[in-house]
């Protein structure tokens, strides 16, 4: 990748709230995902929340399974090097959170802003992965039937695959 080339892709930044086991006061809810709009706050795309940018956040939107999508670019050669050979495939959005403190000692939340989306190694949001990169797929999902078609969970560094399923007789 030269200097000027830019590695596109497109993942989940935010699971679906209804999916969430464990909910975060971070975590969004659905109006927020579906108000989000990460592309037009010229949201930054981060290396594991470090400082600094490597890249941009296109655009965002709630897809029909009340996730949060998003379309990025990274421009760092060396960070794009790294989504490639799939060392960053998870997806982290920052979120700032302003609390309110009650006289009682409870607080509520005020709002919620996203800061960055950050490319890690391991999110602590389950689901949250690039699924594109530079056009192609690069992730594959299991599905197990009771007639024995599989498609076995990989994730592939070349992201440039064809999966055939498997029949067990």
């Amino acid at each position: 990748m030269s200097m000027s080339e830019k590695l596109f892709f497109t993942g989940t930044a935010h699971p679906a709230p209804n999916t969430i086991s464990d909910p975060h006061f971070a975590d969004l809810g659905a109006a927020e995902i579906y108000s989000a709009n990460l592309g037009g706050q010229n949201l930054p795309l981060q290396r594991e929340h470090e400082p600094g940018r490597v890249g941009n956040v296109i655009s965002s939107w709630r897809n029909a399974k009340g996730e949060l999508r998003v379309e990025a670019y990274v421009s760092d050669p060396g960070v794009a090097k790294e989504v490639q050979d799939g060392k960053l495939r998870e997806l982290s959005l920052g979120t700032a959170v302003n609390l309110s403190n009650k006289p009682d000692g409870s607080r509520d939340i005020v709002n919620r802003c996203h800061q960055e989306l950050s490319l890690c190694a391991q999110a602590a949001r389950p689901h949250c992965l690039i699924d594109t990169i530079n056009g192609k797929s690069c992730l594959a999902v299991a599905t197990f039937s009771k007639k024995g078609n599989d498609i076995p969970l990989n994730i592939f560094s070349g992201c440039d695959f064809q999966v055939e399923p498997s029949h067990h007789g």
